[in-house]
């Protein structure tokens, strides 16, 4: 028996590999189990529940990760990543024309660029 906080080797040759396909058994988060009452999750509620539960990496013992975990791809270095914009990102946002932007550069640049000033001198006229 370890001792707490010691490690446990394990036999490799000794586990078992993962089924794939249907499995048998009748946990509330087996997706195949057979259905016997009404109210019972379905898949699709299962497997979110899933990926909420194995949200971390598995890594061996000094700290590499082995497996990564779901929806953490793996990409090789050097490659840039990118997400597409979407359409809706953009749709609440007030643009400015060119015409505006050209008036305000000019009454900017009397002032010397100074901000300051331009705001002080734009709220005593108003």
């Amino acid at each position: 028996m370890p001792r707490r906080g010691e490690k446990v080797k394990r036999n490799k040759n000794a586990k078992t590999p993962k089924k794939e396909g249907f499995q048998s058994g009748s946990h509330s988060l087996n997706p195949d189990r057979p259905k016997t009452h009404a109210g019972q999750r379905d898949r699709a509620t299962i497997k979110r529940l899933l990926m909420y539960k194995n949200s971390k990496p598995q890594r061996n013992d000094k700290g590499v990760i082995v497996k990564p975990a779901p929806f953490q791809g793996r990409v090789p270095s050097g490659t840039q990543s990118r997400v597409e914009p979407n359409r809706k990102w953009f749709g609440n946002t007030r643009v400015v024309g060119q015409g505006a932007l050209q008036t305000f550069q000019d009454e900017l640049g009397r002032f010397g660029w100074d901000l300051s000033q331009f705001l002080e001198r734009r709220q005593t006229s108003q």
